[in-house]
């Protein structure tokens, strides 16, 4: 098994090789049918043969020199070859070769590379250079149709070549897609809730300040504490998408296996603070509007400073982005973030003591036999619980808010109702709840959110289906 991997592991090396530095892959292949054309210049010829010349052996190596320059111009380098090709068969009198090498290695680029019409033009050179190639030659009719099964089985296989490569762009913009997708409701769901509890206790702070001093002090202190949580989420999150791929999971099955760098470039070409900026595109700003009406990123935040790993915040203040951001490097600095586990059920009681600092009652309440759930089913019910309540304290103006967890055999009701102004305050179509379907989608089960019981209020309603015994080494990833 150990060789295996160390084939693959070089294989993989030589593919990144290959793709930073094709023109070494191009000169390869050109030595490597330069060597298999050579062969018949130093084995002996067949008796009445004249040796093969230096004269004969530079202009078969002319007609080699093209597939340097294959990727750029391949219907030209075609055309080069056949010329060359043909001076060769009449000029001089050197040895024939088993294979035409240089020719299936420019069709096969070219069907890999050209748009159809140049494809079409070199099925009409080769249909018309095969048949005049063996008759200058041998006249046999084997010999012309073997070379047109190699010339068909080489463009089938540059066909194929292409297909695949095609395939694996899809897939690989597809992972991307959902890693964006994934990490986007990680940090809305942490800033959201965060902001949101922060916006209401700060707005709190000054009334208190009048009316009752050492209610203001609780107040201030509940901000710090809520930014302090917020801080430490975030260095979950970001510990996780930097170690994704030892071999564990995020919180919802990040799909690493595939490595989001390495299909798209997270800090390259997808990066999120560059091509997709939190503030830029889908910025927390933009989206949920705290920046435009409370100013809290026209200061410090994300969408003055062009992103998460660019600004002058949480990244910098915080050393995320003390080695050129997380984005541009490619993670944090040594030592900066430890892997942590993901936030759970258990971590669902300090959640709710945040939320009741906001001045909303909440109620908590665990039905069934409770059990440990695997590490992203965990993880997926405690966002969505967070983003929920969120929604509460943004938009209900609520005095009451309550979380059911209900254990079946087979799955997990969670349930979240305030008593607030329902869906008519705004909320029910928002970034928060998409997330929440997501979230549920994801773990195989549903979401449904609407006006709650006699048409007051607002429910969220999920079910997850869980196994009646989680394997010990699910719990707690």
């Amino acid at each position: 098994m150990g060789g295996i991997r160390g084939a693959r592991g070089w294989w993989e090396r030589g593919r990144v090789l290959a793709g930073a530095h094709p023109w070494v892959v191009d000169v390869g292949v050109a030595l490597l049918v330069q060597g298999a054309m050579t062969m018949p210049f130093v084995l002996p010829r067949a008796a009445g043969l004249a040796p093969a010349t230096w004269a004969a052996y530079g202009l078969m190596t002319l007609t080699v020199v093209p597939l340097v320059w294959r990727r750029r111009a391949p219907l030209a380098v075609l055309l080069g070859i056949l010329v060359t090709s043909m001076v060769y068969k009449l000029a001089v009198d050197g040895p024939g070769q088993p294979l035409p090498y240089h020719g299936l290695v420019i069709v096969y680029t070219v069907a890999v590379l050209s748009p159809p019409w140049k494809r079409l033009v070199t099925g009409l050179l080769v249909l018309v250079a095969v048949p005049v190639g063996v008759w200058l030659n041998t006249r046999s009719a084997r010999e012309l149709t073997f070379s047109a099964f190699v010339f068909a089985a080489a463009y089938v296989f540059g066909r194929l070549t292409d297909a695949r490569q095609r395939a694996h762009r899809v897939e690989a913009g597809q992972v991307a897609a959902r890693e964006r997708a994934r990490i986007a409701r990680e940090m809305h769901d942490i800033l959201s809730h965060a902001v949101s509890l922060m916006i209401v206790q700060a707005e709190a702070g000054p009334v208190a300040v009048r009316t009752a001093p050492e209610r203001a002090e609780a107040a201030f202190d509940a901000i710090s504490e809520t930014g302090r949580d917020a801080m430490v989420q975030l260095r979950r999150m970001l510990g996780v998408l930097r170690d994704g791929d030892d071999g564990h999971e995020g919180p919802e099955g990040s799909e690493r296996s595939e490595g989001y760098a390495r299909s798209e470039g997270y800090a390259r070409s997808e990066g999120y603070a560059r091509s997709e900026g939190y503030a830029r595109s889908e910025g927390y700003a933009r989206s949920e509007g705290y920046a435009r009406s409370e100013g809290y990123a026209r200061s410090e935040g994300y969408a003055r400073s062009e992103g998460y790993a660019r600004s002058e915040g949480y990244a910098r203040s915080e050393g995320y982005a003390r080695s050129e951001g997380y984005a541009m490097s490619g993670g944090y600095a040594p030592g900066l973030a430890p892997r942590e586990p993901q936030p759970g059920v258990g971590d669902l009681p300090a959640l709710l003591d945040r939320v009741r600092g906001s001045g909303i009652e909440v109620g908590y309440e665990v039905v069934g036999r409770e059990r440990e759930l695997p590490g992203a089913v965990g993880a997926a019910v405690f966002r969505i619980v967070q983003e929920a309540l969120t929604n509460t304290v943004k938009h209900a103006s609520a005095r009451t808010a309550s979380v059911q967890l209900r254990y079946g055999e087979g799955d997990l009701h969670i349930e979240v109702t305030d008593d607030g102004r329902g869906p008519q305050a705004g909320y029910g179509g928002g970034h928060g709840l998409i997330g929440v379907r997501e979230r549920a989608a994801a773990q195989g089960g549903t979401a449904v959110a609407g006006a709650g019981p006699g048409g007051r209020g607002f429910e969220v309603r999920v079910r997850i289906p869980v196994p009646a015994v989680v394997p010990t080494a699910e719990v707690g990833r």
